[in-house]
Order: C-alpha cells, then sequence, then structure tokens
C-alpha cells in the first residue's frame, strides 16, 4: 500500500446522511427475480393435479400376450405402448403416472429386461400394454 492511502485505511467510517434501512427492506433487494410472473405457481398447481398411482401388477394372461406381442415385433415396427413412470416413492410403494406413446421397436434386451426404441429404452416390468402395428411390406 502506498503512504497515501495508508491513511484511509485507519480512519473512521464517514457518517451516512440517509437513514438506515431496515433489514426487510435490506432482504427485498435479494429476492430472486420472476420473469415471468405466475408461472412458477402454475407449475405448482400442475404438479399438485397429477394424481400419482402405484405399479399395476400384470395378471398372467395380459404377461403371456404381451411376450407374444414382443416375439412377433421385428425392427422398425410401429408400437404403442403404455409403461409406469415412477415418480417417487412413498411407505415403501413406488408411485408414478401411466403414459402411452408411440415409438419404432429396435430390440429387446432379454439380459437386462429392455424393450429398445428409437427413442430410448423402457423396462419390460413398467409396460402396462403393448400393441404391435408393423410397418414392414
Amino acid at each position: 500500500m502506498t503512504e497515501r492511502h495508508t491513511e484511509l485505511v485507519y480512519r473512521a467510517r464517514p457518517a451516512s446522511r440517509r437513514p438506515h434501512m431496515t433489514l426487510e427492506n435490506r432482504a427485498k433487494i435479494f429476492t430472486p427475480f420472476a420473469a415471468l410472473r405466475g408461472f412458477d405457481i402454475s407449475i405448482l398447481t400442475e404438479e399438485k393435479n397429477r394424481v400419482l398411482v402405484p405399479r399395476a401388477a400384470l395378471c398372467e394372461q395380459a404377461l403371456e400376450e404381451m411376450e407374444r406381442t414382443v416375439e412377433q415385433l421385428r425392427p422398425g415396427d410401429a408400437v404403442r405402448l403404455t409403461y409406469f413412470l415412477p415418480q417417487r416413492c412413498a411407505e415403501g410403494t413406488e408411485l408414478g403416472v401411466y403414459r402411452t406413446e408411440a415409438r419404432t421397436f429396435l430390440e429387446i434386451d432379454r439380459e437386462r429386461r429392455l424393450l429398445l426404441t428409437e427413442d430410448g429404452a423402457v423396462p419390460l416390468d413398467d409396460i402396462r400394454l403393448l400393441e404391435a402395428a408393423a410397418q414392414r411390406p
């Protein structure tokens, strides 16, 4: 530090002519800025309206029918599937939503029990309904 600035370090802070800001007003300065007013509220409302359900177990007949459908599938076939999408676990029960989508089938990974599609993998145990709409000649 130069000698010129040394005297400034040890000086008392000058008194302000403005009144001190209350802690409440000071805190308002640091509140987050909401560029889209009400957007966060609509997201929370939408999240509340979504009903979470437990995973449904398939009966033997449904499992056999799904296995027959899987055996008939060929790469490139269009499939429509309804599968369980877990959201959270409550009291030892997995809760989530069921989603229905149309996808393009690639293959079955029997070792990891996955249905592979162009849009990603779906665990076979999560599939509730699988319908094939073949797109081959």
